[in-house]
């Protein structure tokens, strides 16, 4: 479970994507004053949602790869960038079974 995020961490990751807090808002799927509230006060335990599951996990990548994901994000819609973004977040954090060979 999310603890907290410091409000400039996701300022921070947001300006490396080169995304503007709309678009971010967009994105995460959350209104433009949610955004601007956990960019100006952070983001505190107590508001457990997806979107900041998936917010918790952008922040916590490395600048590089928040660079490279921006890039498939600008390109796409936001719900097809929403979409794109749950797909990576789960296959990075998910460990599904292996097939086994007969």
């Amino acid at each position: 479970m999310i603890e907290a995020i410091d409000g400039s961490l996701i300022v921070l990751t947001r300006k490396r994507m080169g995304l503007s807090a709309v678009a971010f808002a967009l994105v995460l799927g959350v209104s433009r004053a949610t955004l601007y509230k956990w960019e100006a006060e952070g983001y505190f335990r107590g508001h457990d949602s997806f979107a900041a599951t998936l917010l918790a996990w952008l922040v916590s990548i490395p600048g590089v790869e928040q660079v490279a994901i921006a890039k498939e994000v600008k390109e796409s819609t936001p719900d097809d960038a929403r979409v794109w973004l749950v797909s990576r977040y789960l296959a990075r954090t998910m460990r599904l079974p292996r097939k086994r060979t007969g």
